[in-house]
C-alpha cells in the first residue's frame, strides 16, 4: 500500500519552495479551517500557467488563484456561490476583490499565488 502524503506539508515545486512565508501561511490556514478538506472542490479557471479553484462548505469560501507565469498575468472567474461579492486575501486581509458583474478579476504577479476567503 502506498501511503498519501500531504503536499502541503511535503511541497515538491518550486513555487512553493521559494515561497517559505506563504507555504507556512498555506498550511495554518487549511489548519485552522479542517472543511477545506471535506468542502466541495471547483476548477474555476485552468490555463497553461494559471489555475484558480474554489472550496466552499457551510456558506464558507475559499478561492485559491496560482500564477506560473514569469510576468502579471490577470484571471478572471465566477465563483458562482450566491453573496459572494467580496474575497479577502487571507495572506493580507487589507487586500480585498470586489464583483465586477457575476464575477472576479484578479491581477497575480509572477509566478504568484492569492488565496481569497468570503468569511
Amino acid at each position: 500500500m502506498v501511503a498519501r502524503r500531504n503536499l502541503l506539508s511535503y511541497p515538491s515545486d518550486e513555487l512553493f519552495r521559494r515561497a517559505g512565508k506563504e507555504r507556512l501561511l498555506v498550511a495554518g490556514i487549511r489548519r485552522r479551517n479542517s472543511w477545506l478538506s471535506v468542502g466541495e472542490y471547483r476548477q474555476l479557471h485552468l490555463s497553461s500557467e494559471q489555475l484558480a479553484f474554489l472550496r466552499s462548505s457551510n456558506g464558507r469560501l475559499l478561492v485559491v488563484a496560482v500564477n506560473m507565469a514569469d510576468g502579471e498575468r490577470e484571471i478572471s472567474f465566477d465563483p458562482g456561490v450566491a453573496d459572494s461579492g467580496k474575497l479577502t486575501s487571507c495572506f493580507d486581509p487589507t487586500i480585498t476583490v470586489a464583483a465586477a458583474g457575476r464575477g472576479f478579476s484578479l491581477t497575480l504577479p509572477a509566478f504568484g499565488a492569492q488565496i481569497l476567503s468570503s468569511v
